[in-house]
């Protein structure tokens, strides 16, 4: 599994709420690994993916490596004990990643 910054790859790990707002509600997500690295997500809305949190679950998407972090660029995201399905939700996510912040 290639973890190279800008290539596609396939992540392991716990989703974390990591930013919330002023009335509390999350805004952005991190991925830990079991190797305790952290990703922040980048892409689907933290709320599309609430029902996901403190789950294990497989990302598929591109590692930034960033100085103040790294991220990924979600193309795919499902729980690690599904049939390989994605996880559906309503909120308009697509392949086209929109940002968290």
């Amino acid at each position: 599994m290639s973890k190279h910054a800008g290539s596609a790859t396939v992540l392991t790990g716990i989703l974390h709420p990591c930013a919330w707002d002023a009335r509390g509600a999350v805004t952005a997500l991190t991925l830990a690994t079991d190797t305790e690295e952290e990703y922040l997500l980048r892409g689907p809305s933290p709320r599309s993916l609430r029902p996901l949190m403190g789950e294990e679950v497989v990302v598929r998407g591109r590692v930034r490596r960033d100085p103040e972090g790294d991220a990924v660029d979600v193309l795919d995201i499902r729980r690690a004990e599904d049939d390989g399905s994605s996880f559906s939700h309503n909120d308009g996510y697509s392949a086209a990643l929109e940002e968290v912040f």
